[in-house]
């Protein structure tokens, strides 16, 4: 067992060890994807266009072909969107190539300062333009309130040219010379100032102010333009391109050499489970054989043991029957016993109290007040004499033998002992015996107990009163002879589920204490034993019909 432990170990450890090849070849064999290549390409290409299209847009701002800088922010914020994206993409890149990630963190770095430098450029342009475009409307202005001035004939033409040169200088490129010009031309105007009116002086305040702004941002402007156009941004980005590719190359050259690692192990794991499944072939055919051998034997085994099971099954059936019919035996005897002994106990007084009334009836005379009472004391005490008489016969010793009987007899006695019952008050009894009935062969005793065993249930399906009817009448049985007896109530009825199962002993819709389950199975049993029938038809709610036939002498 050790030995076979330690080789399913090994086995184990070997299995382990080729899965986590392979996983790592597989892994390794994947390369860069297609899909992630192409999305790289498509991010560097669009940096590219985005960042050409900057400083397109830097051009067209300084020389006033565009209004506003709403487009340079949208440029700066797409391409650093697409930066973000591209790092996103070659997440998995990271770490796995010095180079790149160089390259990566290089473009990152020139991005911002380039960005940096962009919006002080857009800055100082607007602040260019607002003086610039202000600057010609209110030159003209003065030269025209200038007019009428004692040297107006100075003053105009001096501000016409600094207007020109000032123009000059805001469209040219080498600035240098002109800006000298116009220094001097604004010096001239400030020493003219003094012939100016009070109310013009702020506005040439103003034109020489707006000028100085337009001296400083052009130098300005034209300083962050050189920074933007000698951007290494450009560069930046063919490098990563280049660097990218080389990357590429490079891993879809290792994935071809795992790949081949891939294909020669698979090939070998291939050619190991062909092998294994040859000798499982060969296993199963043995084991085929085997089972089928052994559910042979298992056949056998099983169809001896349901045999068996089938005996002792019936044993058990016929052994819980004689439990239950000895144990109604001995409750019958042990009641019979009890009654007889009472019975005896009772009629000795009774026959006392009988002949006492008797003889002072004899001796009264007639119209007497007291003749109606002891008529009445004799009449209950024979009634008592009666109803103890048909106990002492119900219950008498030696009667377990068949013989010849009438059915309505037996059905009378059983009434007079139901009658005596105290649940009976409520139920109004009604008797249909038919005359002339043909004898039967039967146990006396037992055609009683039938009789009040199911008077007795169909009383208690009525405890809030009903009717009780029972009939005698003659009947058919096999194509034979027979009487019937019906008993019938208006009870509470039985529901069709349990209606199967009334017969079985012990079954009991009684509570706890009011019934044993055995009444209708003793029933049953007494009727099966004199080759009788008993059926039975019930509704809900409606009542309930026990019909029994019993096959006569003839």
């Amino acid at each position: 067992m050790t030995l076979n432990l330690f080789r399913s170990q090994k086995e184990g450890l070997f299995g382990a060890a080729v899965f986590s090849v392979l996983v790592f070849l597989f892994l390794q064999s994947r390369g860069v994807d297609a899909a992630t290549n192409a999305e790289v390409n498509q991010r560097i290409q669009q940096m590219k266009q985005l960042d050409t299209a900057l400083r397109v847009q830097v051009l067209k701002l300084r020389f006033g072909f565009l209004s506003s800088a709403d487009g340079l922010a949208q440029i700066l914020s797409g391409r650093k969107a697409s930066l973000t994206g591209l790092k996103k993409t070659s997440s998995g890149i990271y770490g796995r190539n010095r180079d790149l990630d160089f390259r990566l963190d290089a473009l990152e770095k020139a991005f911002l300062e380039e960005g940096t430098v962009v919006n002080e450029f857009i800055s100082e342009n607007a602040s260019f333009e607002n003086s610039s475009k202000y600057f010609p409307t209110l030159t003209l202005k003065l030269i025209k309130e200038t007019e009428g001035l004692a040297r107006g004939s100075l003053i105009g033409p001096a501000l016409n040219r600094l207007l020109r040169d000032v123009l000059l200088y805001c469209s040219s490129d080498d600035s240098s010379v002109l800006e000298e010009g116009v220094r001097a031309q604004a010096s001239d105007l400030s020493i003219e100032r003094e012939y100016f009116p009070e109310s013009l002086k702020p506005e040439l305040d103003l034109l020489l102010s707006h000028m100085k702004i337009i001296l400083e941002d052009k130098k300005e402007t034209d300083i962050l333009l050189r920074k933007i156009l000698g951007s290494g941004t450009v560069d930046d980005l063919d490098r990563l391109s280049g660097s990218y590719a080389v990357y590429y190359e490079s891993e879809m050259r290792k994935s071809g050499y795992y790949k081949l690692g891939l294909f020669f192990i698979c090939t070998a794991l291939l050619i190991l489970v062909i092998y294994s499944i040859f000798r499982l072939r060969k296993a199963a055919a043995d084991l085929n054989t085997a089972n089928e051998l052994l559910e042979k034997r298992v056949e056998q085994r099983t169809a001896e043991l349901s045999k068996a099971n089938g005996e002792l099954k019936k044993e058990i059936e016929d052994r819980r029957r004689l439990e239950s019919i000895v144990l109604q035996s001995e409750k019958m005897s042990a009641v019979g016993q009890l009654a007889a002994g009472v019975a005896h106990e009772i009629n000795n007084p009774l026959g006392v109290m009988l002949g006492f009334a008797q003889s002072i009836v004899k001796r009264l005379e007639p119209a007497n007040p007291f003749e109606m009472p002891l008529r009445s004391i004799e009449r209950e005490a024979v009634r008592c004499k009666n109803l103890v008489q048909d106990l002492l016969t119900f219950s008498r010793a030696g009667s377990a033998g068949s013989s010849e009987m009438d059915l309505n007899q037996a059905v009378e006695s059983s009434l007079s002992l139901v009658l005596a019952q105290d649940k009976v008050k409520n139920v109004k009894l009604t008797k249909e015996l038919a005359q002339d009935l043909p004898k039967i062969f039967a146990n006396n005793n037992q055609i009683q107990q039938v009789v009040i065993n199911l008077c007795s249930n169909a009383i208690d399906a009525m405890p809030d009163g009903g009717v009780l009817t029972i009939r005698t009448a003659s009947a058919v049985l096999n194509g034979k002879e027979a009487v019937q007896i019906q008993i019938q109530d208006t009870g509470s009825g039985i529901p069709k589920e349990i209606q199967a199962k009334i017969f079985e002993p012990f079954f009991t819709t009684k509570e706890v204490g009011k019934g044993t389950g055995l009444g209708l199975s003793l029933v049953y049993e007494i009727i099966q034993k004199n080759e009788g029938e008993i059926t039975m038809e019930s509704q809900e709610g409606k009542g309930t019909l026990f019909l029994v036939k019993l096959p006569t002498l003839t």
